[in-house]
């Protein structure tokens, strides 16, 4: 049986950054090597945005996001991680 969490230990987070963080823009940006998709969800567990991410696309706009925490879950073929994201 196989079970899949959200942790660290799932593929490599050195090579995948989100910056700058705590953000003040209207947009943010993903650090990675791999092809991603990123879900951002609000903390009542919303899905806010789902999109693709690639090393050539790697802006992700949060315009029509309000200001506070998010948490961006990032799946790839080798696994997930999600990560904590503010808004200010």
């Amino acid at each position: 049986m196989h079970t899949s969490s959200l942790g660290v230990d799932t593929f490599n987070l050195e090579t995948i950054r989100i910056y700058p963080n705590p953000t003040k823009t209207n947009s943010f940006y993903i650090k990675t090597l791999q092809p991603l998709t990123l879900e951002i969800f609000n903390i009542l567990g919303k899905k806010a945005i789902s999109q693709q991410v690639n090393a050539n696309n790697n802006r992700i706009d949060i315009s029509d996001l309000s200001k506070g925490l998010y948490l961006v879950r990032l799946i790839s073929e080798h696994g997930e991680v999600t990560k904590k994201l503010i808004k200010q």
